[in-house]
This record gives structure tokens, sequence and C-alpha cells, in this order.
């Protein structure tokens, strides 16, 4: 959204708002004076009721001139006496003064003024009430009241309509496929919540768009190697002369279609990992027969190293999700079993407020150059820097976002056997 529509849309809202409050105070307005006007009317009916009772009784006692001193000396209301045949123009006024009645009538400053035959005489007593003279302070309230509420919604609703815009301008970059496209917002700012979940929510975009490309590229290269084998393996069979020659070819063959199966489920294990829903199961493993239980089994597999482990003795029961513990240690001795040369170790110790499972060789290692790239998913490091092997590079990814489900971390080092020493940390 450009400026100029931004700028509508703030006007367009400010106006609605500040004609909604004048609305609203007007009619709120009308029902209190309305209300206040029939109690003051009230309230005046009620004294004047008073003040004839009191001029019957003066003019009673002295009906004479002083009576109009003494009736406006003590009821303060400003008085006139009049003939009755005044009112003969007026046949029902007339009518209601000769019957004895209070009678209301407005002079030319719409004031009221009230009338009332005294006794059985033939003068009437107008009683006129002071009008009343609002504060030209009080004249100024109501438009002081409306300016204030306009200012305080202006400056209110100003800041918001300039995080709308950001918000939208960001959501438009975002969809142009800007995915770097973030909002910035004040902490203060009513839609700071709403513009901390748009960043996340484009982070995350972000980081999966990017994964599914580095994910699509890996995946496409891995799979060029061994098809490309197996097409030459194909080849090379329909020529063969002999039947060992075709034996060597299709187990050739074997062995690739292996590795796909070995790299599709690698691939799979860490797509399901990556799942941003992923909660692990913690529960209290006892780490020393797991540790020994695991160790056993793996060996009566035979594989040409030997594994052994070693945990320290305080190490007891530990709160971990035991199977993608388990997941983490089959890539962890998998990949040590792969570089080493005769041994394979298995540690675990306690410290820094967490567990440690380290898995120690005695291969080649792997260069401090190199470690942080050894964690990234599909990282190559190649024959020369781990002595001519060379994996999916999916192993360690895994483990490292294992790591991460347990808000711990993984750290390479070197090895007392002097090959390579990866450490999976996480709080306990």
């Amino acid at each position: 959204m450009s400026s100029a529509r931004a700028s509508v849309f703030f006007w367009r809202v400010y106006l609605a708002l500040a004609l909604l409050v004048l609305v609203v105070g007007m009619v709120l307005e009308f029902f209190l004076e309305s209300r206040a006007q029939h109690q003051q009317w009230q309230r005046e009916q009620q004294l004047i009721r008073g003040s004839f009772v009191l001029a019957e009784q003066l003019w009673q006692a002295a009906p004479g001139d002083a009576f109009l001193d003494n009736i406006q000396t003590q009821t303060d209301i400003p008085a006139q006496l009049l003939l009755l045949d005044d009112f003969l123009t007026m046949t029902d006024v007339h009518q209601r003064l000769s019957a004895g009645e209070v009678v209301v009538l407005f002079d030319s400053g719409d004031n009221p003024v009230f009338y009332r035959r005294l006794g059985g005489s033939d003068r009437v007593l107008a009683l006129i009430p002071a009008p009343i003279n609002e504060n030209a302070l009080v004249l100024w309230v109501v438009p002081l009241f409306y300016f204030t509420i306009g200012l305080i919604v202006f400056f209110w609703l100003r800041p918001l309509a300039r995080d709308l815009d950001h918000l939208q301008q960001s959501a438009q970059r975002f969809g142009a496929q800007d995915f770097s496209s973030r909002v910035a917002m004040a902490s203060g700012s009513w839609l700071a919540p709403v513009g901390q979940a748009f960043n996340a929510m484009a982070q995350r975009i972000q980081w999966l768009l990017r994964s599914h490309q580095e994910l699509t590229h890996a995946v496409s290269h891995e799979l060029r190697t061994p098809l490309a084998r197996m097409h030459f393996a194909l080849e090379m069979m329909s020529s063969a002369k002999t039947q060992l020659d075709r034996d060597r070819h299709h187990a050739a063959m074997l062995e690739d279609i292996d590795e796909l199966n070995t790299l599709i489920d690698e691939m799979l294990g860490y797509a399901s990992l990556s799942e941003e829903n992923l909660t692990p199961r913690m529960e209290s493993l006892p780490i020393r027969p797991w540790l020994d239980a695991y160790v056993a089994k793996r060996s009566a597999l035979g594989y040409r190293c030997e594994l052994g482990c070693d945990v320290a003795a305080d190490v007891g029961n530990v709160l971990v999700d035991e199977r993608l513990l388990t997941r983490a240690l089959d890539n962890l001795v998998g990949n040590a079993e792969r570089y080493a040369h005769r041994r394979v170790c298995v540690r675990v110790a306690l410290g820094d407020k967490g567990c440690r499972l380290c898995v120690d060789d005695d291969g080649p290692g792997i260069a401090v150059e190199h470690r942080s790239l050894a964690l990234s998913a599909f990282a190559r490091l190649g024959a020369d820097e781990r002595g001519g092997h060379s994996g999916f590079g999916l192993g360690l990814a895994i483990v490292n976002r294992i790591a991460q489900l347990h808000k711990g971390r993984v750290m390479i080092a070197k090895s007392p056997e002097g090959g390579a020493r990866v450490c999976l940390f996480w709080p306990v």
C-alpha cells in the first residue's frame, strides 16, 4: 500500500471513529440535558407552589402595597401584581385563574412565568423565576471534550495505521517472493504480536523453501551417481561374455539399489525430524543398562570395529526421548564405524547441568575448519577429509536435529583415540 493509500485509510478510519464519537456524544447529551431540564422544571414547580402558599399567608396578613416587598424579600423571586381582568382576552387562562389554579405562561424570552389568583380577590400574583444563565466556562466544556477525544483518537490511531501499513507492505513484498521481508514494529505497539507472528511465519517459510531447494539439489546429485553406475552395469551385462562377469555386474547393481534405499531412508528420517510440531516424549531412562544393551546388540551383528562404552559413575537416570536418543546413537556409531580403523567408544558423563553422550573413533578425524559444515544436511566432506570414505551427509544432520528437539547441541572435537569425537549434549 502506497503512502497515499495509507493516508486515505487513516483518514477514513479516523473520520468514522470521530463521527461515531460525535453521534454517541450528542445522543447522550440530548438525553442527559432533557433529564436535567425535567428535574429542573420539577424543582421550580415545587418552589413556586411553596412560594404561592407563602404568598397567600402574606396577602391575608397585609393585602396592600407592602405585599410585593414582603414576598420578594422572603422568596427572592421577582413578583408582580396584576388584575384578574387583565386576562379576559384569554378565556381559558381567565377561567383557570378564577378557579385558583396555577397557570404557566412564557414571556418573549421563552422564560416561564407562574400566575395564581390571591384568595378570592381580583388580584393575580405573577412569579418570575430568574432564567438560568450558563457559565461561559460551561459552554466550552462540551466542545473541549470532543476536541480532546478527537486528539486522543488521532494520536492513538496514527501509529496503528502506520504499523498496518508496514505490515501490508511486508506482506506484499513477501508475496512478490522477497522471502527476506520482515516487519519492524515497536515492542509497545498494539500490533506487535501480529508483527512477531508474521516474522516467525516468514522465517519458517524462508527456511522451508531454502531447505526444499537444498534437498532437491542434493537429492538430484545423490541419485545421479548410483543411477549412472546402474546404467553402466546394465550395458556391461548386455555385453558380458561369461556368467561370472554377469554376476559381478549384477552384484554391483544390487549394491547401488541398497545405496538408493539407504539414501531414501535417511531422507525420510531427516524429513520426519524437520516437522515443526514434533515434540520429544521425555521419560526417565537408565543410561547404563540402556547403553550396555545397545552395545551388546550391535556387537552381535558382527561389525568390523570393536565397540566399547564408558559411563561415568554419577550417571543414573536421565530425562530423554529414548527412541530419538537411540536413533542419534545409531547415526553416531554408524558414522564412526565408517571412518574408524579398529575401535569405537561411546562415553556418557554429566556436566554443565546436562548429559553428554560422546562417540569417539580412532579414524582420521574431522578438520577444525570442516566441523561446522559436517552438521549440515547433505554435507559431503569428501574422501580427502575423511580418509577416503564418503556418505550422504545426513547422519550428523539428523543427530543435530535430535539435539535441537531436546534443546541441546552437537559438538565435534578430537577424540582421545586420535580420531573424531562427536558429542550430543542436552540439558537434564
